[in-house]
């Protein structure tokens, strides 16, 4: 493990610990279970097939990304390795946005440059939306979310989430459109080893390959489309929790007030990223309730706990049994340690 990776662990258990001590601190455990367990099972039930339809819809998102150089991509492999995806982020925050397209490439004999440049896009796609929602419902709500959220000022959103994001952009506009990745590599690579620069131009060509999809525009109504869908599955299964639990002074709380309250969990495990969220999730999601909602501390506290549970163990879960299946199939963890080692 590299000294990298050990900061990494170390920052995320960190700001997990703090996480959960801040939402459980104050919290009478036995009262929130009783909230809890007191919920209505049929609407909490009802969250299941839309979650796992918000997997099937991110999977054929990213076959429209793969369609120009993988157009036969079964839509059922793809969403089988967004499941192990999603479950690996559940115990290593971010290790899914490689474990996912190694499965793919293995599974479908894709590149795996390709599948990786695939995902690459679809993140800068996830950001957009993020930072397109914040616009939007700072434009129509803006003191709702500088209320739950002091801290989120146009400043800190362009730092660390829209700068990073328009640099990877920007890489990706050279490496797709120009030639300067191949010019780099003739000028400076090849002079001191010529196999060396063979190896990397196969690499920037399965790398472009991945990003045909950016290329062309007749793709984006697709993706737009699955994009808008992904964000509406998220939001309604926190408008069913938030109805399915007892409150003691409920307030009306529609798909608006969902996706707000989905807007600030996802700003906060963008920014923080712990293992499935874990204490990052649990303390938005129990700030957003109690300072815009009104809800009492018990009852935030049982429905962050509960849209956690419903989202990610639940994908934790089946992540795993699809896991168990593509190793029935023939991958092996000891396959994606020694790919994981390769340069």
């Amino acid at each position: 493990m590299t000294a990298r990776s050990i900061v990494r662990i170390g920052i995320a258990t960190i700001v997990l610990v703090l996480g959960l001590w801040w939402t459980l601190h104050a919290v009478d455990l036995g009262n929130m279970l009783r909230i809890m367990m007191a919920s209505d099972a049929l609407l909490v039930t009802l969250c299941v097939p839309i979650i796992l339809l918000s997997h099937v819809v991110r999977a054929h998102r990213w076959n429209i990304l793969l369609r120009p150089s993988a157009p036969d991509v079964p839509l059922t492999s793809a969403t089988s390795a967004v499941l192990i995806g999603y479950a690996a982020n559940s115990i290593v925050p971010r290790s899914g946005e490689l474990i996912r397209p190694w499965v793919l490439s293995r599974r479908c004999s894709i590149p795996l440059g390709t599948s990786i440049a695939s995902i690459v896009v679809e993140r800068i796609l996830d950001v957009l939306s993020l930072v397109t929602g914040i616009a939007v419902v700072s434009l129509i709500a803006n003191d709702r979310i500088s209320t739950a959220i002091p801290t989120l000022t146009f400043e800190r959103v362009l730092t660390v989430i829209v700068l990073p994001m328009t640099a990877v952009a920007a890489a990706i506009g050279v490496v797709a459109y120009t030639r300067v990745g191949a010019w780099t590599i003739e000028r400076l690579v090849r002079p001191l080893r010529a196999s060396a620069a063979d190896a990397l131009h196969r690499i920037l060509d399965t790398v472009r390959s991945g990003l045909h999809a950016v290329a062309q525009p007749r793709l984006y109504a697709g993706l737009l489309t699955d994009t808008v869908l992904i964000w509406l599955m998220w939001a309604l299964p926190l408008m069913l929790c938030y109805h399915a639990i007892p409150h003691d002074h409920a307030v009306s709380f529609g798909m608006a007030d969902a996706t707000i309250v989905l807007l600030i969990v996802s700003i906060g495990a963008t920014i923080a990223p712990t293992p499935g969220a874990i204490g990052v999730y649990q303390s938005f999601a129990q700030l957003a309730l109690m300072v815009l909602y009104g809800a009492g501390q018990d009852e935030a506290t049982a429905f962050a706990m509960l849209t956690w549970i419903v989202n990610y163990m639940l994908t934790l879960v089946v992540g795993g049994c699809c896991w168990l299946y593509e190793v029935r199939q023939g991958l092996t963890w000891r396959d994606l340690v020694e790919s994981a080692r390769k340069p």
